[in-house]
């Protein structure tokens, strides 16, 4: 940011989203929306402001922080359509920063959306002066999709109409400061589920199902379900966020904390090989194209 003293005195509040696997700041291609929720030095309500669409895509877009100098907490929202994910109004003078909640949207506890991304962002301690000032916030992406692939080992094809998918979770409704707070377990079952064709000189049929969900912690306990549909038989049942995690200490094992990569990975593949039986193989696991080998099938 450049050196901006003798402009008009106000505070400018700036936004990025490079907390992702690829380490660049994606805010301009991804980000559509943005709600900042404005709370003075003893976290009460002071004002909401909100701004979305293609004036978010301006190179170095930068939102005037319309209050009077002082202290403030702002947390920011990206991503609020209203669809996804919801908030409480917040009453001016009223409400106070532990009011503030992002809700997951659900049905009688069922999720089956392609959800909106949704980000974070959080200033807790924010001086405005009086002067000519420039903020930088920083946003975390607490949206992932997960792809769960069923292939056969010997290449015969897998009808997904066999199966169904549903990843379980308490992760529905997240505090201000990006904690999850309890609330009933939510199932999220598959926005789009199929059979799909992949490779050239001998394409191999594969039953994919893809799903959308909440923030995923590490401290949670989510879990990965697929069960055959004329049996009810559990073919696969694993802690969802353990397995994740595997792929991420192969790849960046000592780099980063396990929060620190589900918060930056978006998107997971994760593809099971079958018998026979229609029953997983519980010795390897491809996970965003690493193959894990499973020796504790307890995990």
């Amino acid at each position: 940011m450049e050196d901006r003293s003798d402009c008009p005195e106000e505070c400018r509040l700036h936004f990025k989203y490079d907390y992702n696997m690829k380490f660049a700041d994606a805010f301009t291609n991804e980000v559509k929306q943005v709600s900042v929720f404005i709370f003075d030095k003893d976290g009460v309500f002071v004002k909401m402001q909100e701004v979305e669409g293609d004036i978010l895509k301006t190179e170095d877009y930068s939102m005037k922080l319309a209050v009077t100098p002082g202290k403030y907490h702002l947390v920011v929202w990206a991503g609020l359509d209203g669809e996804s994910f919801k908030t409480d109004t917040l009453v001016a003078g009223v409400s106070t920063v532990s009011d503030l909640k992002a809700a997951l949207k659900s049905t009688n506890l069922i999720s089956t959306s392609d959800l909106h991304p949704l980000w974070h962002g959080e200033v807790e301690d924010m001086n405005v002066t009086g002067v000519f000032q420039e903020q930088m916030i920083s946003l975390v992406k607490d949206t992932h999709r997960v792809n769960v692939i069923l292939q056969h080992i010997n290449g015969k094809p897998v009808d997904d109409l066999l199966f169904r998918f549903e990843i379980i979770d308490d992760n529905g409704l997240i505090n201000y400061d990006n904690n999850l707070l309890y609330s009933k377990p939510l199932a999220y079952k598959p926005y789009k589920q199929s059979q799909i064709a992949v490779g050239n000189t001998q394409p191999i049929k594969i039953a994919c199902a893809q799903m959308h969900t909440s923030r995923l912690v590490e401290q949670n306990e989510a879990r990965l379900r697929v069960i055959k549909n004329d049996d009810n038989t559990i073919i696969i049942d694993i802690p969802l966020t353990s397995y994740l995690l595997l792929s991420g200490l192969e790849g960046f094992y000592g780099k980063m904390s396990s929060q620190e990569y589900l918060d930056r990975q978006d998107d997971f593949s994760m593809i099971f090989l079958l018998d026979d039986n229609l029953s997983w193989l519980r010795t390897q696991i491809i996970i965003n194209g690493w193959t894990v080998h499973i020796d504790n099938t307890d995990l």
